[in-house]
């Protein structure tokens, strides 16, 4: 395996123009803005967890921890695939009012979470699938003790030290099925959104909340920390 991946090991996300192979493009469908092409990467990720979980939301009731944009696209998927219930963990006021605006019931992480799931969900002993999206290290405890018997965790964020897992616990004894997502697969991840995307089924573009031009970068980490999602860099705008 030899991946590489612009900005990350190759230079060029921030140049005008920057060539690539064609065998790593993805040819978007016509009618498709390149504004909405940019946002099936984190897209992606989160249409991968679904995949990942066999589009277990179907029907379902699910929790996510963390209220990103990938956390928000997949509670926007998993609504959009009919899940019939969704509880959001997430700390920052203004993503917890996104969440509520997708129809979540939504918690700080300092809240009992566990408890309103324990009784909202009594009858099924707890959600069907948990998406762990905010790499924060306690969370994936969180949503193991959320998620019902024979259950679905997939496992998006990336902690920054080891978590360890009560393996008798929550695999062997409970029977919770955890899965883990790292980008997107290629290239039926994007072909599934880019077909949901051209029929005018599914739309992205809420997710954008600035454009600016090229050279104005500095500030979009201030706009990052504050209330935005994504931020589309233009090239071309002066």
């Amino acid at each position: 395996m030899n991946m590489q991946i612009v900005a990350m090991h190759l230079n060029g996300a921030f140049a005008e123009r920057v060539a690539m192979p064609e065998s790593v493009c993805f040819h978007l469908p016509d009618g498709l803005s390149l504004e909405i092409g940019a946002l099936l990467e984190p897209a992606g990720v989160a249409w991968h967890a679904i995949q990942r979980c066999n589009k277990a939301t179907a029907g379902s009731t699910i929790v996510i921890s963390g209220c990103g944009p990938i956390g928000l696209f997949v509670m926007q998927f998993a609504r959009f695939l009919g899940a019939t219930a969704i509880v959001a963990i997430e700390p920052n006021p203004y993503r917890q009012r996104l969440a509520r605006s997708l129809g979540a019931q939504v918690f700080d992480p300092s809240e009992d979470v566990q408890g309103y799931i324990r009784s909202r969900f009594a009858e099924r002993g707890g959600v069907d699938v948990g998406f762990e999206v905010s790499g924060a290290p306690r969370a994936l405890t969180t949503l193991l003790e959320c998620v019902r018997r024979e259950g679905d965790v997939v496992t998006i964020g990336h902690p920054s030290e080891a978590i360890p897992v009560d393996i008798a616990k929550y695999i062997n004894k409970k029977g919770i099925t955890l899965r883990g997502v790292f980008g997107r697969r290629i290239w039926d991840t994007w072909q599934d959104l880019a077909q949901l995307l051209a029929s005018g089924n599914l739309d992205l573009s809420w997710m954008i909340t600035q454009r600016l031009p090229l050279g104005d970068l500095e500030p979009v980490i201030e706009l990052l920390r504050g209330d935005s999602n994504k931020i589309v860099i233009l090239p071309q705008k002066k």
